[in-house]
């Protein structure tokens, strides 16, 4: 198989099954460079999973059209981004159930 098919097979089974495994239910793009697409977000947005991210390229810009999702500034303090990430997973729990 194509080395690209292998990843998409691979991603499409993995990505689910260790998201279920250790319980995650909301996801932090902290990528600080701009995007011009991110295929995690993609791949979150899939899954249904809330999405937090920095306004910044395409990653703040489809996170911040998706209903699930929040738009934080680069600037943001990280006790404020920990309080916002913590927020979100109380609301998301049970994402699994």
């Amino acid at each position: 198989l194509p080395a690209r098919l292998n990843y998409n097979l691979l991603s499409a089974i993995l990505v689910p099954s260790k998201i279920e495994q250790y319980n995650v239910n909301v996801f932090f793009m902290s990528s600080i460079c701009p995007e011009t697409f991110s295929y995690t977000v993609s791949e979150m947005m899939e899954l249904g999973l809330p999405i937090i991210s920095y306004n910044l390229g395409a990653q703040g810009e489809r996170v911040g059209r998706y209903n699930k999702g929040c738009v934080i500034p680069l600037e943001t303090e990280i006790s404020d981004v920990l309080k916002i990430l913590l927020d979100k997973a109380k609301e998301s729990r049970g994402y699994f159930d």
